[in-house]
């Protein structure tokens, strides 16, 4: 990883040089498909569940998705970060959000709906702000599943064939002048509590602000879109043994599919 897990790094080439503010064609805010999830956990595994209509066919997409999709992408992201290259950067969200979309990663998919939204309005460095959280929830979500796969003995023959690579955060490639910050150690060495950080256990942040800003920070971001109740959802077939979608009409561009081996199990 280029950022760091113990102290903080000087700022690189993210915010210094020219920023590439390419934007292509679109010139209005157009709405973004989005999936109605749960956010009061990393995993929203019953609205996976109703998408996928399958067990094996969630457990294989989640492991995929926890170990090789997530790890790519955010790779892909933090290099279009530190080239400054935005429309790069919003098109590798857009995959993990395709891709969170099947795994119920609720807070993974509304991070990267809020940086399509700012690509949409041509806040580009409001893209560059919420990375911070994108990168939070992305480590909540490793530890939380893993968690969750070790603890659901119930479920284990589902998914006993596809192998869980353990989580390693130097793996986890993050842009430069970024560093964790893990508040299990922080609170190790007796240090001052902080704020009430929602039970999270790692901050984001870039070169020269504190936890207790980032904390101070994360608590005026938005968790999920405010107006989600009041979107049209329209329920969209997806493929195989996949159920339906709630998405939101008017996205002009197609959710990323992931691929999926077949399976004769019967819908559960």
């Amino acid at each position: 990883m280029r950022g760091s897990t113990n102290n903080l790094t000087k700022l690189g080439g993210a915010g210094k040089e020219s920023l590439n503010y390419s934007h292509g064609s679109l010139s209005a805010f157009r709405p973004i498909r989005v999936t109605n999830f749960d956010t009061n956990q990393p995993l929203d595994y019953i609205t996976a569940l109703d998408i996928t209509r399958n067990k094996k066919v969630f457990y294989q997409i989640l492991i995929k998705f926890l170990n090789q999709q997530l790890e790519e992408g955010m790779k892909n992201i933090s290099d279009a970060l530190d080239s400054a290259n935005f429309k790069k950067y919003k098109e590798h969200v857009h995959t993990i959000k395709g891709s969170s979309g099947y795994t119920g990663a609720g807070r993974i998919h509304f991070d990267c709906y809020f940086i399509q939204e700012s690509w949409a309005k041509k806040e580009y460095e409001e893209m560059r702000s919420r990375y911070n959280r994108l990168v939070e929830d992305v480590i909540e979500f490793y530890h939380f599943v893993l968690d969750y796969l070790a603890s659901n003995e119930s479920d284990r023959h589902y998914y006993s064939e596809f192998p869980v690579t353990p989580f390693d955060p130097n793996r986890l490639t993050i842009a430069n002048g970024y560093t964790i910050y893990s508040l299990k150690v922080h609170n190790e060495h007796k240090m001052p509590l902080l704020p009430t950080c929602e039970g999270i256990q790692f901050l984001c942040l870039i070169a020269g602000q504190t936890a207790e800003e980032r904390v101070q920070q994360r608590s005026s971001e938005e968790v999920r879109p405010d107006h989600l109740e009041d979107l049209d959802l329209y329920s969209k077939p997806i493929q195989g043994n996949q159920g339906s979608s709630k998405l939101k009409k008017g996205d002009a561009e197609a959710e990323d599919k992931p691929e999926v081996k077949e399976t004769e199990e019967k819908p559960q």
